[in-house]
C-alpha cells in the first residue's frame, strides 16, 4: 500500500513538472509572438510613412488605429536629400518606437540607410 502511494505521488509530480514546463513553452511562444506582432506594426508605420511622404512630399506624419494596436509616424526633414521617421506602435500594453534615416535618390526613390529602436528611456521624449 505504502509503495503504491509514493507511485502515485511520484506521478503527479512528473505531471506537475510537465505541466509547468508547457506553460513556461506557451509564455515563451506568447512573448516571441508578441514581438513580431509590433514589429510588424512598426514595419506597417514606416511604410505606410514612406508611401505617403512620395504620394505628398509635404507629409509630415500621422496616426492609425487598427483593430490588433496602432502605430504613429512623423517625418522631420533635414535637407531636400535627406530626412528622418520616426513610428511608435502600441499593442497590448507594449510599446516600441525606431528611427530611421532615409535618404532621397536622385530618381526620387527612398532609400532606409538605417532604422534604430529608440531605448525605453527616450519613449517619454517625443522625437526631434
Amino acid at each position: 500500500m505504502l509503495l503504491a502511494l509514493i507511485v502515485l505521488f511520484l506521478a503527479s509530480l512528473a505531471a506537475a513538472l510537465i505541466g509547468l514546463s508547457i506553460r513556461l513553452d506557451q509564455r515563451a511562444q506568447i512573448e516571441a509572438l508578441e514581438r513580431v506582432h509590433g514589429r510588424m506594426l512598426l514595419d506597417a508605420g514606416l511604410a505606410d510613412a514612406l508611401a505617403r511622404r512620395r504620394a505628398n512630399p509635404r507629409f509630415r506624419g500621422r496616426g492609425e488605429d487598427l483593430a490588433a494596436g496602432s502605430f504613429a509616424s512623423s517625418i522631420r526633414t533635414i535637407s531636400p536629400f535627406r530626412f528622418v521617421v520616426t513610428v511608435e506602435a502600441a499593442s497590448r500594453e507594449r510599446q516600441r518606437r525606431i528611427r530611421c534615416d532615409v535618404r532621397v535618390r536622385p530618381d526620387g526613390s527612398f532609400r532606409v540607410t538605417s532604422c534604430d529602436p529608440v531605448p525605453a528611456t527616450d519613449l517619454a521624449a517625443r522625437s526631434p
